[in-house]
């Protein structure tokens, strides 16, 4: 499931609109003119307006450029004495996020051609790039877009972990595709996801205790032509700074809201049939991010009563079991393990 919703650029300042979730967009920061601020390439026309901002000290803002759920935001800001730029990051998201900024640049110091990689935890706001004018006597240009995703891409997985089958107690589910299945498990984001066969409406339980960082559920359309991206879903950071992603949910099917600390087993959805889907189904994975562009789904393991089931072969059948693992979630040493597809 994972798309490229999380990537974002960012339409002229000034501009009305605003990117809807998964959209690629792009939006220049205004560029310096010898040293002051001038906004949109002002030249001649204009000029009085840097004579203004030069008398009174002003510090230039460009509006904003944030996420689609309006949580994570860059704003680039006019050095004093406009002689350059810098770059604030803010995230009122309230676990980890990764970005990568990209920004191109004319008469600044440092050089913009390699991405910036940044790792913040929330809700913060943090300075993030300091650009300078190389040569005071001539114009600066500078614009930027960055890609987010939720999670620190240094955590360490906790791979002893067991989780648990997201649906009701006693409700025996159909796996429709499993690790690396060949319709859409294949890439590295998906190729340790699991898609579970449920009518819309289905409620969706937590496998695992963690926090709310994200939710999307606007979206009402699903079927094999709609965007990746047009899929609802909610995801939670774990403790490890892993994050499990609840996906293809109906419209308007979270029953958490972001910042919300869930225990194993809390209901958090509803499932549905939103975004690329060949029909109703639950999709669950865990991952981690490389950068603000990619993911990496990680291997797990569910709790299935008595066993742990290293793999959910395709085509079986599970169920979450009345009572959870009494042991930390870690399975008693006594217990067996399955391991084969």
């Amino acid at each position: 499931m994972k798309n490229p919703r999380r990537a974002y650029f960012f339409p002229p300042f000034g501009s009305p609109f605003h990117p809807p979730a998964g959209r690629i967009e792009e939006r220049p920061y205004f560029p310096g003119t010898k040293g002051t601020v001038a906004l949109k390439y002002i030249k001649s026309v204009f000029f009085f307006v840097n004579i203004i901002l030069l008398a009174s000290s002003a510090v230039a803002r460009a509006a904003p450029g944030c996420t689609s759920d309006g949580l994570v935001c860059m704003e680039a800001i006019t050095a004093t004495g406009a002689r350059g730029v810098d770059l604030w990051l803010e995230s009122k998201r309230p676990g980890a996020i990764t970005i990568t900024l990209e920004q191109t640049a004319e008469n600044l110091s440092p050089a913009t051609d390699v991405p910036l990689e940044i790792n913040l935890t929330g809700p913060k706001r943090q300075l993030v790039a300091e650009l300078r004018a190389l040569h005071a006597d001539v114009s600066w240009k500078h614009s930027f877009r960055f890609h987010c995703m939720s999670g620190n891409k240094f955590a360490v997985p906790d791979m002893e972990y067991v989780y648990g089958i997201p649906f009701a107690p006693g409700q025996p589910v159909r796996v429709s595709q499993g690790f690396h299945g060949r319709f859409s498990h294949s890439d590295l984001g998906n190729m340790y996801a699991v898609d579970f066969d449920v009518p819309e409406n289905t409620p969706v339980y937590a496998a695992r205790e963690g926090i709310v960082i994200e939710l999307e559920q606007a979206f009402t359309t699903g079927g094999p032509a709609e965007p990746l991206e047009n899929a609802n879903a909610v995801r939670i950071q774990h403790s490890d700074g892993t994050i499990g992603e609840y996906g293809h949910l109906r419209f308007n099917g979270a029953a958490v809201k972001v910042g919300q600390v869930i225990r194993k087993g809390d209901l958090v959805a509803y499932s549905g049939n939103t975004g690329r889907s060949t029909g109703p189904h639950l999709h669950f994975d865990v991952h981690v991010p490389m950068s603000g562009q990619i993911s990496k789904s990680i291997p797990i393991q569910f709790y299935v009563g008595e066993t742990v089931a290293k793999i959910l072969e395709e085509g079986s059948r599970y169920q979450r079991p009345a009572l959870e693992l009494p042991t930390n979630n870690r399975m008693p040493a006594s217990a067996v393990s399955v391991s084969s597809r």
